[in-house]
């Protein structure tokens, strides 16, 4: 009988096929977050004609699925490191699937906002626990790597709806880009997720039980290692017990987690005001909605590059500079963004912003998973994200009151560009030598 470091293990091998399974199924996962980021831009110009929509209620449409995320973002983690992240996972998408193929029956606009709400519910289940699970698959030199990739669902889900939004509203209606484009494809991937997702290896380390299991999925990592069911499996890692929102304030842990929780608020504020208003906004400048959904494109394409990139170089580098560089540069894009004129320079400036503001939040997630214990990531994860949706719920409506007040475009975007400075302050501030997970300079030093 053999006494294992779980954690020591999965960092002293590669990445197998199993391990990259898990950081692509939490992909695919992620990917309905980017759906539902862009998926009623696409569409609001259309409800808005059809059913005489202000935009302040607009606003309230975009908010609603905001709201329910909130909400379902501050209680699945605590939930789901109590009980276990698969199945928190699992019902989440089913939930989003189900209420995703309603929407496409809403009659009036009070039916929209409670479907959007519940839709809502679904996501903010989901992403805050599937980003753990990544992380905890992944061997420490590229943790933040892979929560990156995997975070790639985001944009790649935003950039196919953007495309496909294209051909299906034209010939199908605005209805189907809920139940085909989103319904449907969350319910099958809900049922591959029952089949093939598994439960957080490291969180079953850390309750201390089932160890026939822990090796058999150690097992499907690495076939040739000497395990046996009488091995005793143990994390180096801090894994405190009892209510795991306290866990997040312990320890020296309060200012990063203050100043992590600024930073989702303001980006996701930046993010949400951007490209929840963005096509309504071009089409007011002259732009076609054909090449507005282009703008879409563009921001969801450079946000892929911008968070592997950041990724990359979070692993590698200090991520504090990584991220201030990501979000400096991504402020300087929305600033050029309301002076330049044209199809390419708008299009241009569109690609830095999501390079920088969008493509920083794949490391923002990373960062967030790394900064706590393993008994409190899902929890951590969730609230940070359950606090950032305050500002993402907030950007809709600013941009609500801006296109109602006629703002011009100059102004619009040099305002956007204020909360992804406020965020570069707060990752300047950030103390990552009190982090769970090994800083960069500690794994430097052990390679």
């Amino acid at each position: 009988m053999a006494r294992i470091d779980v954690s020591r293990w999965i960092d002293s091998h590669p990445m197998t096929p199993r391990q990259l399974w898990v950081v692509a199924l939490a992909g695919l996962i992620i990917t309905f977050d980017g759906i539902e980021l862009v998926i009623m831009g696409s569409v609001l110009p259309i409800i808005a004609k059809a059913w005489h929509v202000s935009p302040l209620a607009l606003g309230s449409v975009n908010a609603m699925p905001l709201i329910g995320s909130m909400l379902a973002a501050f209680v699945s983690g605590p939930i789901a490191d109590r009980i276990g992240r698969k199945w928190v996972v699992v019902a989440s998408v089913f939930v989003y699937g189900v209420f995703s193929w309603i929407t496409a029956g809403a009659t009036d606009f009070q039916q929209l906002l409670l479907l959007r709400f519940l839709v809502g519910v679904g996501i903010g289940g989901s992403l805050p626990n599937v980003i753990p699970l990544a992380d905890e698959y992944s061997p420490r030199r590229l943790r933040k790597t892979m929560v990156a990739i995997a975070f790639m669902g985001i944009t790649i889900g935003g950039v196919v709806v953007s495309l496909v939004a294209e051909t299906v509203i034209p010939h199908l209606g605005w209805r189907a880009m809920f139940s085909d484009v989103a319904g449907i494809p969350a319910l099958v991937l809900g049922l591959l997720a029952i089949v093939t997702l598994p439960e957080s290896i490291r969180f079953l380390v850390a309750q201390g039980s089932r160890t026939a299991q822990i090796a058999a999925m150690l097992r499907r990592i690495d076939p040739q290692a000497p395990l046996s069911d009488a091995d005793q499996f143990y994390l180096s890692e801090e894994t405190p017990r009892g209510f795991p929102v306290r866990h997040l304030f312990d320890q020296g842990r309060a200012r990063n987690t203050i100043l992590l929780w600024l930073m989702f608020l303001f980006n996701f504020l930046a993010q949400y005001l951007v490209n929840t208003w963005l096509t309504i906004i071009l089409t007011r400048a002259g732009f076609t909605l054909a090449d507005a959904i282009w703008g879409l494109i563009a921001i969801e394409g450079s946000a892929t590059i911008g968070g592997l990139l950041l990724g990359l170089g979070a692993d590698r580098r200090n991520p504090k500079v990584i991220l201030i560089a990501g979000f400096l540069l991504g402020a300087a894009g929305l600033v050029l963004l309301g002076m330049v004129h044209g199809f390419w320079p708008v299009m241009a400036m569109l690609f830095v912003y999501g390079l920088g503001i969008v493509g920083a939040q794949f490391g923002l997630n990373g960062l967030a998973a790394s900064i706590y214990p393993v008994t409190a990531r899902s929890t951590g994860v969730s609230w940070a994200l359950g606090v950032g949706r305050f500002g993402a719920i907030a950007g809709p409506f600013l941009g609500a009151v801006l296109v109602s007040l006629k703002m011009p475009i100059t102004e619009v975007f040099i305002l956007a560009a204020i909360p992804a400075l406020l965020a570069m302050g707060a990752m300047a501030f950030m103390d990552l030598a009190k982090t769970v997970a090994p800083t960069w300079e500690a794994a430097a030093e052990s390679q």
